[in-house]
C-alpha cells in the first residue's frame, strides 16, 4: 500500500495512499519556495512506504534526485531507481516569481501516442491445466483499450495497437495502465496483474520501447510512439533496409489422411 514521501531542504511532502498495488499512480503535485541557488544546492529525496495500520509503516526505498540541471532548463524529466527494487517518475520544474509555469509548444501539440501491445511472458498460471488465457486491458486519460483473448497460453503474442488522442501535454502526464487478465466463460475474469508505464519519455522522444514487469509475475512488451497532427509516423530506418527472407520447409507431423491407403501425398503452399 505505497505512499511517497519528498523532501526538499527540510520541508516534507507526503502524497496519498494507493491501496494493494506495486504500481501506483500519484499524479499529485507539490511545490517548495525560495530561490534557486538554495533550492538547488540540495537533492530531493524521495522515499516510499508501504502504509500499515497496525505496524510501523515499512521503507520500500529511497532515491536521491540531483536538481542541479534546474539552474541550466526550467524543466528535468527524472526516472529514479530507488535503493530497494523499483523506480519513481517525477517532472521537477523551476518558475520564477512573476513567471507563468514553463510551457514547452511542443506539449501543446494535438496528435496520438500509438500503443502496439506486442506479447506478454511468464504469466501466472490461472486453470488447473497450468494454463491462462490472457486478454490486456490499456487505460489512458480515461479511455480503455481491450485486446483479444489468446487461449491456452503464458506467453500470448497480440500484436496489436491502439491510440490515444490528445495534446502531448495531456497524454503523458499519466501513466499508461495495462492489466492483464485470466478470461473465464463461467466465474469472474482473474486479474494477472498490473503494470504502470511513465510516458514522460515521449517528450523527448518520439518512440519508446517497453517491457513492463506485471505486479504478480511475468511482463509485458510495448512499443509507444508519439505523432503529432501532420506528422507521419517514425519509422525505424532498418525496417526499409532491402533483402531476402528464406524459410526453409522442414518437416510436418500428424497430418490428415486424405487417401484409401490411410496416407497422403502432401505438398505445401507458402504465400
Amino acid at each position: 500500500d505505497p505512499y511517497a514521501v519528498l523532501t526538499l531542504c527540510g520541508k516534507q511532502h507526503k502524497s496519498a495512499t494507493v491501496s494493494k498495488t506495486l504500481t501506483p499512480t500519484w499524479n499529485e503535485t507539490f511545490e517548495w519556495e525560495g530561490t534557486l541557488g538554495d533550492l538547488t544546492s540540495e537533492s530531493l529525496r524521495v522515499e516510499v512506504f508501504d502504509k500499515d495500520r497496525i505496524t510501523r509503516d515499512d521503507s520500500l526505498g529511497v532515491a536521491s534526485v540531483s536538481l542541479l540541471d534546474l539552474r541550466k532548463t526550467r524543466e528535468k524529466v527524472v526516472e529514479a531507481e530507488l535503493s530497494t527494487k523499483g523506480s519513481v517518475s517525477l517532472l521537477v520544474t523551476w518558475t520564477a516569481h512573476g513567471e507563468t509555469p514553463p510551457v514547452d509548444p511542443a506539449l501543446m501539440k494535438r496528435g496520438r501516442i500509438h500503443v502496439q501491445l506486442k506479447s506478454a511472458a511468464g504469466l501466472k498460471a490461472a486453470d488447473l491445466n497450468g494454463k491462462s488465457d490472457p486478454y490486456a486491458v490499456l487505460t489512458l486519460c480515461g479511455k480503455q483499450h481491450k485486446s483479444a483473448t489468446v487461449s491456452k497460453t503464458l506467453t500470448p503474442t497480440w500484436n496489436e495497437t491502439f491510440e490515444w488522442e490528445g495534446t502531448l501535454g495531456d497524454l503523458t502526464s499519466e501513466s499508461l495502465r495495462v492489466e492483464v487478465f485470466d478470461k473465464d466463460r463461467i466465474t469472474r475474469d482473474d486479474s494477472l496483474g498490473v503494470a504502470s508505464v511513465s510516458l514522460l519519455d515521449l517528450r523527448k522522444t518520439r518512440e519508446k520501447v517497453v517491457e513492463a514487469e506485471l505486479s504478480t509475475k511475468g511482463s509485458v512488451s510495448l512499443l509507444v510512439t508519439w505523432t503529432a497532427h501532420g506528422e507521419t509516423p517514425p519509422v525505424d530506418p532498418a525496417l526499409m533496409k532491402r533483402g531476402r527472407i528464406h524459410v526453409q520447409l522442414k518437416s510436418a507431423a500428424g497430418l490428415k489422411a486424405a487417401d484409401l491407403n490411410g496416407k497422403s501425398d502432401p505438398y505445401a503452399v507458402l504465400t
